[in-house]
């Protein structure tokens, strides 16, 4: 019985918490595009993230060669995931999306950041 138990905790390891905690890792180490913003026509634009189990959306508002507002539109409604969402208010201050993640909530910052460097990047095709 007990070697049920603990056939059944490893293989929950390594084909469950493991891959979720490599996409993390993966997440956390992604490098974000240095975008020159002021290039970037008014709009608003939308972008988005998804990788293993974390999806985020975002809708941001250029107008005059600035970041103006950014919406989150979807993230996970966890107290982390919400703690992330503060990433915004630096990537607006400092008009760049070269910014610290949110400590506590790397992984949700970086997909944050990621959703927005994916926005912008369409908005630079345009």
């Amino acid at each position: 019985m007990i070697a049920c138990v603990l056939l059944i905790a490893a293989l929950s390891y390594f084909f469950i918490l493991k891959p979720r905690l490599m996409a993390y890792e993966y997440i956390r180490g992604m490098t974000i595009a240095a975008i020159d913003i002021k290039k970037i026509s008014n709009g608003i634009y939308n972008g988005e993230f998804v990788y293993s189990d974390v999806e985020c959306a975002v809708r941001v508002k250029i107008s005059d060669g600035k970041i103006e507002n950014i919406e989150i539109v979807k993230n996970a409604s966890n107290d982390l995931a919400k703690k992330a969402e503060k990433i915004c208010g630096r990537v607006v201050g400092t008009q760049s999306l070269q910014v610290e993640s949110i400590s506590g909530a790397s992984t949700t910052s970086k997909a944050i950041l990621k959703s927005l460097e994916n926005a912008l990047l369409k908005a630079t095709e345009k």
